[in-house]
């Protein structure tokens, strides 16, 4: 039997642990000064988002012409950490209310829940749930924020792009807990393609021994971005596999903002 058919015949979750564990690309810290594996082609880090979003490098990343997985990191997306204290509190408060859901992956008739292939427990955040969200009303002001700059990017870029939509979603992965086997951000849940994958984490003095790291599976390397309060992860939802590394020692929170992308309407202006 060939391997690509017994790998059909396992569960998923093992089959990404063999993947895994065959993989011999290198693993980089993002904050590696490296430049093997081709890092520095993809990498950009930043200190605060409007210097990113004024920077060239946010049009390549929105660039629909741009072929290559790259990723950006902002330390400090939020300059009061406290907006980010106060939204990991209210997440907390829906997760006692019962507000979260075991997610699943696949859509159609393949979805399915597998927490050894996703352990995060989920809530959309819909318009409706902020005025009881203070702390994540501005945070939804932060996502907006970059909705615009993508609008402008393609305007720069003479593209006859605009933002369609946006998903906000908040997750846990409560500790003990295998994380997510490696994916590429598809579909949405509304049927659109996604295009931009802007993540927000909310966790205070993460330890490198509670593992939890988003992986990003590159050509040439693999690079682990650990989840501590304030960072900003963006990357091209088709482009770039990831995953998330089994949680150890504490509940990790993060918020993602899925972007989608439609053709301009004829008639509107730019935002």
């Amino acid at each position: 039997m060939a391997l690509e058919d017994l790998l059909l015949k396992l569960p998923r979750h093992l089959v990404s642990q063999i993947k895994e564990e065959a993989d011999d690309r290198p693993i980089f810290n993002s904050a590696d000064s490296s430049t093997a594996g081709g890092l520095e082609r993809n990498r950009r880090v930043h200190s605060d988002l409007s210097s990113f979003l004024s920077d060239s490098q946010f049009d390549r990343l929105v660039d629909p012409t741009n072929k290559a997985a790259a990723f950006v990191v902002v330390d400090k997306a939020i300059e009061d950490a406290d907006v980010c204290r106060r939204a990991r509190q209210e997440a907390e408060y829906l997760r006692s209310a019962g507000r979260f859901r075991q997610a699943s992956f696949g859509g159609g008739s393949s979805k399915s829940v597998d927490t050894r292939t996703r352990s995060d427990e989920i809530v959309w955040i819909r318009q409706q749930d902020l005025s009881e969200l203070p702390a994540f009303t501005q945070i939804v002001s932060l996502f907006e924020e970059i909705g615009v700059a993508i609008d402008k990017g393609f305007a720069r870029l003479g593209e006859n792009l605009e933002v369609q939509q946006t998903e906000l979603q908040l997750s846990v992965y409560p500790k003990g807990t295998a994380g997510y086997a490696a994916h590429k951000d598809t579909g949405s849940v509304s049927g659109a393609d996604r295009f931009l994958t802007v993540i927000l984490y909310l966790n205070e003095n993460w330890k490198p021994e509670c593992g939890g790291c988003l992986r990003l599976h590159l050509d040439a390397c693999r690079v682990d971005i650990s989840p501590c309060l304030g960072k900003l992860v963006l990357f091209r939802s088709e482009q770039l596999e990831h995953s998330v590394l089994p949680v150890a020692c504490a509940d990790r929170f993060a918020v993602t903002c899925w972007f989608s992308v439609r053709p301009r309407v004829a008639g509107q202006s730019g935002s």
